[in-house]
């Protein structure tokens, strides 16, 4: 049945302001009004069609269809209904949602679901248009509504963005937990070489020969240039290269290179000396990479470093460690990171600069799956090597000095698993 349009009464409860009218209206004057407006018989007022109603007048129409509210089917009330109590917004945020999305369902059955061609049949886009609201509003909304009905949790959470940020967070949880699944079928069987490799050689010839991309994070712990080799503390250090000048060199040489067989979207972690040249080190590594944090990660030690003599200098506790992106790569534990890492220097150290392969774990850990290649250019006695196998990842290492590349070998390829407990206090040999 045609009515005139200015017989249609507006009741003031349902007059809103609505976007997109001219699109509606467009589309109405293309295809005609698909949907009638709903009316009172008795008294000619407005029951639902509010947006359609107001596009009508927008482009002149005298007249427009209405179907009579007492000739409804009982799912046509109830989808009144819904919209009517949705538009009132007295409705919890978790019945709001609920309600959106029961209104999508009850539309598509009405008028038919919109698969392939959204001119025919119904949409959620036009079920945000009927609410009145964006269509990334509406799917946030029906998306949530179809989470609380597998994931219950979420209706405890105070509000929308409380949800929104569970869901986000557990759906990141179970991405992970099928990725690493799948790692593990992977590796299932491959030998203890083809997993870790260690590559004799120095890194700046060797890296050159490494195709870009390959590989999903690197830990870089070089020489500092401090002169290890002149230091009298009960040791002999000659076989350690660490001449200041040689540092410089490696770090403007090496940084590029590690950037380059990086794959996009990687994480980056290199120690670097305390001292007077730390804006050189920040500057060479921002040439490089997209991202660079001021704002060191510090390694806390149980005991002071042995470069400087402790009867005129502090000794220094710590170890300054910049993080570094290529691309953007979420870090592991979210908003539960903090820069500051207490691990005890490592026991029965078979190199100088050895550093805990507990502490290397964490950055491991932190920036990649199981499966996933770490690179150490400078792998010194391995700990790097001994975190990625403990975490079954694969790694490479590269390092100058025959001895150490056979103690690598020889920790890493008669590997016996430690318990945890066993880890701080054993030597693996």
């Amino acid at each position: 049945m045609r009515v005139e349009v200015k017989k249609i009464v507006i009741e003031e409860r349902q007059r809103r302001l609505v976007s997109d009218i001219d699109k509606l209206a467009i589309s109405i004057q293309k295809y005609g009004l698909l949907h009638p407006i709903v009316v009172n018989r008795k008294d000619m007022s407005l029951v639902a069609g509010f947006r359609r109603l107001e596009a009508c007048k927008l482009i002149k129409w005298e007249e427009i269809d209405v179907t009579f509210k007492d000739q409804l089917s009982e799912i046509e009330k109830r989808e009144i209904e819904l919209e009517e109590n949705i538009q009132r917004q007295e409705l919890s945020w978790q019945e709001q949602c609920d309600s959106k999305k029961e209104l999508d369902e009850i539309k598509k059955r009405i008028y038919g679901a919109a698969v392939f061609n959204p001119e025919e049949g119904w949409g959620l886009e036009d079920t945000a248009q009927a609410l009145g609201e964006s269509y990334a509003l509406t799917k946030r909304d029906i998306l949530l509504s179809r989470a609380m009905e597998v994931m219950p949790e979420l209706r405890k959470c105070k509000n929308k963005s409380d949800a929104v940020k569970l869901l986000k967070s557990e759906r990141s949880k179970m991405v992970r937990e099928e990725l690493i699944r799948r790692a593990e079928e992977k590796l299932k069987g491959e030998s203890k070489e083809k997993l870790i490799k260690i590559i004799h050689g120095d890194c700046l010839v060797v890296m050159k020969e490494i195709e870009s991309e390959s590989f999903d994070m690197a830990i870089s712990d070089p020489p500092f240039g401090v002169e290890l080799d002149t230091m009298a503390f009960g040791k002999s250090y000659e076989k350690y290269r660490d001449k200041k000048e040689d540092m410089y060199k490696l770090y403007r040489e090496s940084i590029p290179e590690i950037a380059r067989i990086l794959k996009a979207n990687s994480h980056f972690y290199q120690f670097f000396p305390i001292g007077e040249d730390v804006s050189w080190y920040y500057q060479e590594l921002k040439k490089s990479f997209d991202f660079v944090d001021s704002i060191p990660l510090v390694w806390v030690k149980n005991k002071g470093g042995f470069t400087v003599d402790a009867r005129f200098r502090y000794q220094p506790r710590y170890q300054p460690i910049f993080f570094c992106s290529k691309g953007r790569r979420m870090l592991k534990m979210g908003s539960e990171n903090g820069n500051v890492l207490t691990f005890s220097v490592a026991v029965g150290k078979l190199h100088p600069a050895e550093a805990p392969s507990e502490l290397m774990e964490v950055l491991i850990e932190q920036s990649s799956l199981p499966g996933e290649s770490v690179l150490d250019p400078f792998c010194g006695s391995g700990p790097v090597l001994v975190a990625a196998k403990r975490l079954r990842r694969r790694a490479t290492g590269i390092e100058l000095n025959e001895e150490y590349v056979s103690i690598n070998k020889s920790k890493i390829y008669s590997w016996v698993e430690l318990r945890d407990a066993d880890r701080r206090a054993t030597k693996i040999t």
